[in-house]
């Protein structure tokens, strides 16, 4: 198995679906006799009545000992595409050069057969990956032990739960030793110890340089393993580039596509009607680097008098979990509105987000909390453009820089003082 240079191409990618099934068949049936009696293969490019473009115009590279995560929306195209690259699916536009052994994940007991044992499909899907048996033999006992169904080993799969099946097709997939090894949404399945347990050894298979081409909506297990990020958007590329750029990007995709607003309710006398995003001299910004304050102008409108009000700011990371809130009343910020409104600055001073696009949640509380007069989700994202983090182990990584310093005890200055 060689290691070294670009593992997979893909150019211009192309494939379209039937949304009638009877349409399908004939359609399928009209370009077999066209291939094979007229020997004239069919246009690919041109739609037919009931057709779509399930994925269009994809490309990307990758290389030995990198990751690409692929991202999207349910529908997007990303099962579509590893289907692809595995060979499972025909592509109608555009090629794909993969090269070396390839190893899949890609359904729950693929390549399983259900009423042989759990060794037998060891050897069975082992060999359908391009293993040999002694290859099999050799690398056994540490599948099972891997896959942790020792008890079942000799039971036939059909009484697998998702779970057991998962980690045995993993288990399998990850010893081929494959130059690319591609992994659907199955990981999902698993518990929390066996997808741990999974991102350790695509990390060890990563070292030893095998491509790695993984779909999952679990962005923060993405983070840890890949470098790259190829966002989905209705079959074509809506970005590819750095894993957390592309986390970002994704997010703001699903928040353009929110279907229009929730049915109105009775409309509250005072709420947030905007959020803008401010540098120290109250001039508009759209990006930030770390550690610059950032100033967000908050608009308030109000119909009547609201004394001793509050409001809770909540930041959300590019993965979608809360980092911290804010309160004006915790913070003894007196806030009275009067009609028709007022405007408030909320200052992040220094703050300490690394590269990626951060989530603002906000709450308008009456004197006490639980008088909410309105909530509003994502009335503004704040984009941190930089410092690029370096690979893991080499920069900074994650959502927050925490303040730090490195020393060594008993040196002069030593002690927690700055």
């Amino acid at each position: 198995m060689t290691r070294g240079g670009g593992v997979l191409r893909v150019e211009a990618l192309g494939k379209k679906f039937c949304r009638s099934l009877k349409r399908s068949m004939w359609y399928g049936l009209v370009d077999l006799a066209r291939g094979t009696l007229l020997g004239a293969p069919a246009s690919r490019q041109a739609l037919r009545t009931d057709e779509f473009w399930s994925l269009r115009d994809v490309g990307f590279e990758l290389a030995a000992g990198e990751c690409l995560a692929v991202m999207g929306a349910n529908g997007a195209g990303k099962s579509t595409l590893l289907k692809l690259v595995s060979g499972i699916l025909r592509p109608d536009a555009g090629r794909i050069e993969a090269r070396g052994r390839v190893g899949s994940l890609i359904e729950i007991g693929a390549g399983f057969h259900p009423l042989l044992t759990g060794r037998e499909n060891i050897f069975v899907n082992g060999a359908i990956l391009g293993m040999g048996r002694r290859e099999i033999e050799r690398k056994f006992d540490s599948i099972v032990e891997f896959a942790e169904i020792g008890d079942f080993l000799d039971s036939p799969v059909k009484f697998y739960s998702s779970g057991m099946y998962v980690r045995l097709g993993f288990a399998v997939a990850a010893h081929t030793e494959p130059d690319l090894l591609l992994v659907d949404e199955v990981l999902a399945v698993g518990d929390l110890s066996f997808r741990m347990r999974c991102f350790r050894r695509v990390r060890e298979l990563r070292e030893q340089g095998t491509a790695i081409l993984v779909v999952s909506h679990n962005h923060a297990d993405l983070a840890r393993v890949a470098q790259r990020a190829l966002v989905l958007d209705r079959g074509t590329a809506h970005f590819l580039g750095g894993i957390r750029e592309g986390t970002s990007r994704y997010r703001e995709l699903l928040l353009e596509e929110k279907v229009g607003p929730a049915a109105a309710g009775p409309r509250s006398p005072a709420r947030i009607v905007r959020a803008s995003l401010v540098d120290p001299d109250g001039r508009p910004r759209s990006a930030f680097r770390t550690g610059e304050d950032i100033g967000l102008d908050i608009e308030i409108e109000s119909s009547i008098p609201v004394k001793d009000a509050r409001l809770i700011v909540k930041l959300e990371s590019p993965e979608g979990a809360v980092l911290g809130s804010f309160s004006s009343a915790w913070s003894d910020f007196g806030l009275d509105v009067s009609p028709p409104g007022a405007v408030v600055r909320l200052v992040l001073r220094e703050a300490p987000l690394l590269l990626g696009s951060y989530g603002v949640h906000m709450s308008l509380c009456g004197a006490a909390a639980e008088d909410v007069l309105d909530r509003v989700r994502d009335v503004v994202r704040i984009r941190i453009s930089g410092p690029e983090p370096g690979p893991v182990g080499f920069g900074v990584d994650d959502s927050i820089l925490f303040a730090h310093r490195w020393e060594r005890p008993g040196d002069a200055g030593d002690g927690w003082a700055p």
